[in-house]
């Protein structure tokens, strides 16, 4: 059975950081985060682009749940 790891907390609790750390030691090749999703279409802008960000970000949780593969995302 595939797991799905949600990793949540407030603004600046550092979220992101732990997820990069902790994810591959629990052997989650797929981590997915809006914020950056939308840095790497916008590197200088990011915040331009979080809606074509959330639509990806959708796409892609859908995509692991289809395939059934383990994953993580850490929600808006």
């Amino acid at each position: 059975m595939p797991t799905c790891w949600i990793i949540a907390g407030p603004n600046g609790a550092g979220k992101t950081t732990f997820a990069l750390e902790y994810l591959p030691q629990a052997a989650c090749q797929h981590f997915i985060n809006a914020d950056l999703i939308a840095a790497g279409l916008s590197p200088l802008a990011p915040e331009r682009e979080l809606v074509a960000a959330s639509r990806i970000f959708l796409q892609e949780l859908e995509t692991h749940i289809r395939k059934q593969e383990d994953f993580a995302f850490e929600p808006r």
